[in-house]
């Protein structure tokens, strides 16, 4: 049933929200060095607390750069950074909506959930946990807006529940047995995006990430 609200839903929002021209994307840059230093951070939190590091593998950053694409493209439907933050804090089923890509924007194939983005580049186990963050700014990225974004993942108890997980719940056999899959993967992508006539601001950082 869950499901099938979640579709409904797509397909209101497909009609309801229209491009703004005034606000026009200029460059965007995926900020590899950014990325690494995040998941080094990530990593050193997880040694320090028993946790097995992650290795960060290409298809999931590959599948968190496809999430942070629809992110970036999406802010243009908006009236203002605000009206878009508070769009990314509703809920659909208890999470939120900046994690389902249930908006149609320009150039960018939905794809509604984290599962099904990582369908696209892994082979395998597809089960992920996801976690997405937006800052804006009046500069180009530095050390310490990726030194933020960090701190803002730990500051938040379920963004860093996602990224401190040992194992993930993968089935329930009928008899509930519960089967867990340990987590070992992450993947990583901060997209540094400049528009070109912003009152509000002039960067948007977007990072994604994944772990399974």
């Amino acid at each position: 049933m869950s499901n099938y609200i979640i579709f409904l839903f797509s397909i209101f929002m497909c009609f309801s929200i229209q491009s703004n021209s005034q606000v026009i994307l200029k460059t965007i840059v995926d900020s590899r060095s950014s990325s690494n230093i995040i998941v080094n951070l990530i990593n050193d939190v997880r040694a320090n607390n028993g946790l097995q590091k992650l290795t960060e593998i290409q298809a999931l950053n590959n599948a968190a750069e496809y999430h942070g694409k629809y992110l970036y493209k999406l802010l243009p439907y908006f009236n203002s950074k605000n009206d878009f933050a508070n769009f990314m804090k509703k809920l659909i089923d208890g999470t939120p909506q900046g994690h389902f890509e249930n908006v149609d924007v320009k150039d960018h194939k939905e794809i509604l959930k984290p599962t099904g983005r990582a369908a696209l580049f892994t082979k395998g186990d597809t089960l992920v946990a996801e976690c997405a963050q937006v800052l804006f700014s009046y500069n180009k990225i530095s050390k310490n807006d990726t030194q933020k974004i960090f701190e803002n993942y730990m500051n938040s108890i379920d963004h860093k529940e996602i990224l401190m997980l040992k194992s993930m719940l993968k089935s329930v056999d009928r008899d509930g047995t519960k089967n867990f899959v340990t987590i070992k993967e992450i993947g990583s992508t901060t997209l540094e995006v400049e528009f070109e006539n912003s009152n509000e601001f002039k960067f948007m950082y977007v990072n994604v990430i994944l772990v399974r």
